[in-house]
């Protein structure tokens, strides 16, 4: 009976994985991070072990032909400043599921305008 039950369990959306995976990284945690990240991007997050996320805002893709590009804004705290970071988190199938290809997600990052908080 289990067996029937665990079969029938739907895999994480898109959403989900976004949030998940920055909630993992807002706590720091990156061994649970590295779980929704694609396999060979696993690595790259290493890079964020200071990140100081403060608070995470992801909003719904209306586009359905986007859904894969969730609009993702960061308020992180850069030398006692807070600024917001916005970007799209790139996500793409993976062995059956979303994961997030966090070397696309990091360039869309770093491409992004980030004004400061007053």
């Amino acid at each position: 009976m289990i067996l029937g039950l665990a079969g029938c369990a739907s895999r994480a959306t898109q959403m989900e994985v976004a949030r998940d995976f920055w909630t993992a990284m807002m706590a720091n945690d990156l061994d649970k991070a590295r779980t929704f990240v694609k396999t060979d991007n696993i690595n790259d997050i290493d890079i964020y072990d200071a990140f100081a996320v403060e608070k995470i805002d992801l909003k719904a893709q209306r586009d359905p032909n986007e859904k894969s590009a969730i609009p993702t804004t960061l308020i992180v705290n850069e030398a006692g400043k807070q600024k917001a970071v916005q970007f799209k988190t790139i996500l793409e199938e993976e062995d059956g599921g979303w994961k997030v290809n966090f070397d696309k997600t990091s360039a869309d990052m770093q491409g992004s305008t980030a004004p400061e908080k007053q």
